[in-house]
């Protein structure tokens, strides 16, 4: 396995190599852009899994304490019915 890597190591020493005495600096910077932007990329995507599992526990924890709360029964008398809209709600029969 170690093998393989190594060999994979010295060809890509090799394209470098290349591609510094073709096009000189110019070359290497070409080689190692695609390098640090997948850095950056896996950087990004490693602190968008952290925010996702913060955002997780803090609506579960807003879940939990809604749950809890003394005054769900007294908020719910204050919704519609599914049946009501804006238009017909002083007109509706169960509203009224």
């Amino acid at each position: 396995m170690f093998g393989l890597t190594y060999f994979c190591y010295g060809l890509l020493s090799l394209i470098l190599a290349q591609a510094y005495v073709q096009m000189g600096i110019w070359g290497l910077a070409v080689f190692a852009m695609p390098v640090v932007l997948a850095r950056q990329a896996l950087a990004q995507g490693r602190l968008l899994e952290v925010a996702d599992g913060q955002l997780r526990v803090q609506s579960e924890a807003l879940r939990d304490a809604s749950s809890r709360s003394p005054m769900r029964g007294a908020m719910s008398a204050w919704r519609l019915p599914r049946a009501c809209t804006m238009r017909s709600f002083l007109r509706c029969s169960m509203c009224t």
